[in-house]
């Protein structure tokens, strides 16, 4: 009895033949998996749309919204991307074992990293306006 499992070149074969539009949305499934399962990238998405709020409000200029978007968005995908790479171990590994320990411990620093170069930029952005804002209400 021949088995139902597809060869590694029919497996290749098959994901040649999906549409874009279904390969957008396992991308999005996949997004969503994220923000439902893990609580930094649920974190990373409030303080995000927090800063975005807080730039509507500051009437930042167009170099600052590129700045800030780019910045949101390397985090999120940074976020993503450590997910991923925690997965995969965790698949790989049944046992703890010291280098898959620096895989996910890498990975989740380049999140960290990331974060204070966001936190950095967001102070050059809103520093001077949050100055001007705690006078005035003095």
């Amino acid at each position: 009895m021949r088995s139902k499992r597809l060869s590694f070149r029919q497996s290749l074969k098959s994901r040649k033949n999906k549409s874009r539009l279904t390969s957008i949305g396992l991308a999005f499934g996949g997004l969503w998996y994220v923000c439902a399962t893990q609580r930094n990238m649920q974190l990373h998405l409030v303080v995000g749309s927090l800063v975005i709020g807080f730039g509507a409000y500051c009437h930042l200029c167009s170099i600052e919204w590129g700045l800030l978007t780019l910045t949101i968005g390397q985090v999120l995908s940074l976020e993503v991307l450590n997910t991923s790479i925690e997965t995969t171990v965790d698949l790989v590994t049944k046992k703890t074992k010291y280098r898959a320990k620096i895989s996910k411990d890498s990975a989740s620093a380049a999140v960290l990293l990331s974060a204070c170069q966001a936190v950095g930029v967001g102070y050059f952005i809103f520093f001077d306006r949050l100055v001007v804002m705690i006078k005035l209400a003095l």
